[in-house]
């Protein structure tokens, strides 16, 4: 759904594509950065976050999940409130 080719780019590369993406605000952004840094500093440094760090990581990316979200059968964006 966005245009985005994350799979396909370096952390570093995916977040210089992200700065011209029109598809997230600029909170979206940021925090997609901000979550991204997290997760390389687990997979690259082998940083072990804690249960509370593993919980908000998780509830802040439903988060930009469900205000991204779009009905699958209206191809509307849901608006949660």
């Amino acid at each position: 759904r966005f245009t985005l080719h994350a799979p396909d780019r370096t952390t570093e590369e995916f977040l210089l594509e992200l700065q011209r993406a029109s598809e997230l605000n600029d909170a979206q952004k940021e925090f997609l950065a901000d979550f991204l840094s997290r997760c390389d500093v687990v997979k690259f440094a082998k940083h072990e976050p804690s249960e509370a760090e593993l919980r908000s990581l998780h509830s802040a990316a439903l988060t930009l999940v469900e205000e991204t979200a779009y009905d699958l059968h209206t191809a509307e964006k849901v608006t949660t409130t």
